[in-house]
């Protein structure tokens, strides 16, 4: 269930077991449930200077979340977290799942403006 993984999440070391953590952060991704938005970012946060590829997996997974434009708002998602991630994180593989998540989200959303917006400031620059 959602909430078994949530747990998981939360309890996985991600330094000692990255590969767990990208498991997690998969299915979490494929349930698409809004509950898990707040552990994936935070999560995220962990893993600022941890495993890029734990990297990539929790930002392909909010990417894959079903969130509304309320939740997008207060977690400030899009602003402040993954648009930091794309143009602070040293890994184009990272910046690439950013840029990949936002258009999910700007898809899902039907346009949220946040997204739009730091697809069009961001996109295609080195």
């Amino acid at each position: 269930s959602v909430s078994e993984l949530i747990d998981k999440l939360n309890n996985n070391k991600t330094n000692k077991d990255p590969d767990e953590c990208v498991a997690i952060a998969k299915a979490l991704g494929k349930h698409g449930d809004s509950d898990a938005l707040e552990p994936l970012i935070q999560k995220l946060k962990d893993l600022e200077e941890g495993d890029w590829v734990a990297r990539v997996s929790v930002i392909e997974a909010l990417g894959n979340l079903n969130i509304s434009n309320q939740q997008l708002d207060k977690t400030q998602l899009v602003q402040t977290i993954l648009v930091d991630r794309w143009r602070n994180d040293a890994i184009s593989d990272v910046r690439e799942a950013v840029q990949k998540a936002l258009k999910d989200i700007d898809k899902k959303t039907g346009g949220y403006k946040p997204a739009a917006q730091a697809l069009e400031r961001y996109s295609d620059k080195g």
